[in-house]
């Protein structure tokens, strides 16, 4: 996985919507996609899915954000957890015996297509999108910078599927 266009692309789709609804769209900052992607990695590292760390010195955003030297007048953070292929929600699929393929558990044998950067970037920020406390930071006026984080993993709890982890950390003043 490339991690720089994978987090390219949540940049990309997150600042669509911006303009959708008529706001500027975020100006990226490195520092705060380091805060991002650093999230992101410590939370598969780890194993904890939070917006609080379990990595010392690294708890909250306001600390993620202050290793980096930025300031924290104003910060936010979305995370994700999804799964990384293009799963149609509530339906049974078969396990792939071997490195074989995904597919839906129907007399077609429908194959379950792994995301593409841009396939899981749209899903990412449309399931932000529809839940209003991150509608809320994605649309907020005041957030003017915007670095996102991206992290893949195989779920040991669902057959090691690839699930991704997402983060986008807002930064205002």
């Amino acid at each position: 996985m490339d991690r720089g266009l994978l987090q390219a692309a949540m940049f990309h789709v997150t600042n669509l919507e911006r303009v959708k609804y008529g706001l500027p769209p975020f100006e990226h900052s490195d520092a705060i996609e380091r805060v991002a992607s650093g999230h992101a990695a410590d939370m598969v590292n780890f194993h904890f899915y939070s917006h609080e760390s379990l990595v010392k010195g690294k708890k909250t955003v306001n600390d993620r954000f202050a290793l980096e030297g930025l300031p924290s007048v104003l910060v936010g953070e979305n995370i994700s957890s999804s799964i990384g292929l293009q799963y149609q929600d509530g339906r049974e699929i078969n396990i792939p015996k071997s490195g074989g393929m995904y597919t839906y558990a129907s007399s077609k044998r429908e194959v379950i297509l792994p995301h593409t950067y841009l396939s899981y970037a749209k899903e990412a920020v449309r399931m932000w999108m529809n839940s209003p406390s991150h509608r809320k930071s994605i649309l907020n006026p005041r957030f003017t910078k915007l670095g996102c984080g991206a992290s893949v993993y195989g779920n040991k709890d669902f057959f090691n599927v690839p699930y991704l982890i997402g983060v986008q950390n807002f930064g205002g003043k």
